[in-house]
């Protein structure tokens, strides 16, 4: 079955529908509904003659889960897979040098399709063979010069002369006060590394401003309970009839203005600070 399915799978018509269709391709005018309709009348004819639909929901479901059913029957498929299917090409086909004395060359590392070439044939170099000469260990160590020194390959003749080349003529070169001048303004505008005092510094005034912040807010909270207590205890006396609504509204307006005269010497004193 699974080999069946496989086959149905590369046919052309079905594999465009499948897995896209390739470069120069006509796409197709079926759906992989009907692939897979196609695939079961011919493996599945019995469950077909009976459903069409079921039968091509089986198929889905079999080319969807095809992996996992040839892992059952041959365990080593994923490992398989991923060392054989899924690594590039290490060798390329051909190598194209760069632009030489002898022009450009084409070198194929492997062989074209269609060539008979005799196996243990070694492709041949257009440079002539060279022995490399090596001087012994003790004068290599000592001796240095220029005039021992031997290239290590003969050198290949020029098809043409080359021409001596005349320099141009030079740009105008800045003065040296405006590069002076310059380095001045870029010094300027680097601002001066900050020392570990004025880091300890400027924790210490953050720290500071935090405290106070926190105390003025405590003393607003306090402030305002006190207020609301007072209120209380006003409203509980008028409630009682210890006080008359005159004297309620004069005691209540004076502690407005005691209240005003608070905050503006806090005020003065933030500001004095």
């Amino acid at each position: 079955m699974v080999w069946d399915l496989l086959a149905k799978m590369k046919a052309e018509d079905n594999r465009k529908v499948l897995f896209g269709k390739k470069t120069g391709e006509n796409s197709s005018r079926n759906n992989k509904m009907d692939v897979y309709k196609r695939i079961a009348q011919e493996l599945l004819p019995d469950i077909w003659a009976v459903s069409e639909t079921t039968a091509a929901d089986r198929i889905k479901n079999k080319i969807e889960r095809i992996s996992g059913d040839i892992t059952k029957k041959f365990p080593f498929f994923p490992k398989l897979h991923e060392l054989c299917a899924s690594r590039p090409n290490m060798i390329p086909v051909a190598v194209t040098t760069g632009v030489g004395p002898n022009g450009r060359r084409t070198q194929n590392y492997q062989a074209p399709e269609g060539a008979n070439s005799a196996a243990g044939e070694e492709p041949s170099e257009d440079l002539p063979p060279t022995q490399p000469e090596f001087a012994p260990a003790s004068q290599a160590t000592f001796n240095n010069g220029k005039e021992n020194m031997q290239p290590m390959y003969p050198p290949v003749p020029s098809s043409t002369p080359a021409t001596p080349t005349t320099p141009g003529p030079a740009g105008r070169q800045p003065q040296a006060s405006s590069f002076g001048s310059i380095l001045e303004k870029a010094k300027s505008r680097i601002p001066a590394k900050r020392t570990i005092e004025d880091r300890l510094s400027e924790m210490a005034s953050e720290s500071m401003a935090l405290a106070r912040k926190r105390h003025d807010d405590e003393q607003t909270f306090k402030s305002r309970q006190l207020d609301i207590q007072e209120r209380e205890l006003l409203m509980k006396e008028y409630k009682e009839g210890l006080i008359d609504r005159d004297e309620y509204r004069e005691r209540l307006e004076g502690m407005k203005r005691q209240r005003m005269e608070n905050n503006t010497g806090d005020a003065q004193t933030e500001n004095s600070d």
